[in-house]
């Protein structure tokens, strides 16, 4: 599974290569240091020197990105991570119009612990308000995080517009259809995110230890899971790595192969991996953040009280002692809900019309 902003663009390539167009007066060209096809309308950035800093690599990403857009004549550019644009607004004349997105909220919430990690999204920070501020138009996934840009990047609200990305809601007929748990075997908890550590990995570990009289197993799927800390794999709790699944069948397979789904990510503004859950109708569980309570409610997810390991075994051992009738019930209420607010369908045609906008101003 790739992240949220990756599928978002994967999603809408896929739409373009079906023949749903914007409009007969509005073409997209798709620029990525990713294959993703060999279609006209696809460039490949050339990212060597990136790939050799990798400290300041993203920044760099800038300048690689602009000399292949400067040989081209566009109205306008999106920008799917807002970093990667500063270079070219900078370079560009007021006739080209870039818009950026804000997919997440760590440049707006940094922490105070001095590390690595803060003061990459510290200087992060000083080049995504660049890019906000000078941007045409600005794209994020989140109210929350519209009114954070506004406060902090000190910009005209009208010039910023939500847009929740969707999911793809073809599960090639991989649904959960068994909600019988087997405490007399490990209890299967699958966790997905490119980014262990930032979802939460941890938490999720320590509040499957607090519950002694049961066996876990974590599934964990993504791309550093094999870096995953030698600490785990202690007592009642195993983990399983399965690194990144680019199968789309298999990924669902081993989803639907658990009993719960979990990433405990405190800053995650929408939840593309939640989201596919819900789709699969597994039980899942959500934080109560605020980015994640103004997308789903208790209807048809389980909510811990709190965001502590306490808390969250609590909401792990709700799922298991519930009654099979009513985890189906909330399992298939939360697939419904995906399949009518948050499919990718609606994400296309709410893109297109901010595009259509913007191309007319």
């Amino acid at each position: 599974m790739n992240n949220g902003p990756a599928v978002f663009c994967m999603n809408l390539y896929r739409s373009i290569l079906n023949k749903r167009k914007i409009s007969s007066k509005i073409e997209l060209t798709f620029i990525t240091e990713d294959i993703i096809g060999n279609e006209e309308n696809v460039i490949k950035v050339s990212n060597k020197l990136s790939n050799r800093c990798r400290n300041l690599g993203m920044l760099i990403k800038s300048f690689e990105y602009f000399k292949v857009t400067r040989n081209n004549n566009y109205d306008f550019l999106v920008w799917n991570f807002s970093v990667l644009s500063w270079y070219s607004i900078i370079r560009y004349n007021k006739k080209t119009k870039n818009v950026v997105f804000v997919n997440d909220p760590y440049s707006l919430n940094i922490g105070s612990v001095l590390n690595y990690k803060t003061l990459r999204l510290k200087l992060f920070r000083i080049f995504e308000s660049y890019s906000c501020r000078k941007s045409y138009h600005v794209i994020t996934n989140s109210v929350i995080i519209k009114n954070e840009i506004v406060k902090q990047y000190e910009i005209d609200s009208q010039k910023v517009s939500v847009l929740h990305k969707g999911i793809d809601c073809n599960t090639e007929n991989k649904l959960k259809l068994n909600w019988e748990i087997d405490i007399t075997s490990p209890i299967r908890i699958a966790f997905v995110k490119s980014d262990y550590i930032s979802g939460g990995l941890e938490l999720l570990y320590q509040s499957c230890l607090l519950i002694t009289h049961l066996n876990f197993e974590i599934v964990v799927i993504g791309p550093e899971s094999n870096n995953v800390k030698p600490f785990f794999d202690k007592s009642n709790v195993e983990i399983k790595l399965m690194g990144k699944l680019k199968d789309k069948s298999k990924l669902y397979n081993e989803i639907i192969n658990c009993d719960i789904f979990c990433v405990p990510n405190m800053k995650e503004a929408f939840g593309q991996a939640n989201c596919e859950a819900m789709l699969l109708q597994i039980p899942t569980i959500i934080l109560p953040i605020d980015y994640q309570m103004a997308l789903h409610d208790s209807s048809y997810c389980w909510i811990p009280e709190f965001v502590n390991k306490v808390s969250l075994s609590k909401s792990v051992l709700e799922i298991i002692e519930e009654t099979l009738a009513k985890r189906k019930l909330k399992s298939e209420r939360a697939r419904n809900t995906i399949l009518k607010k948050y499919n990718f369908e609606n994400t296309r045609e709410e893109f297109y019309s901010i595009l259509n906008k913007i191309a007319h101003e």
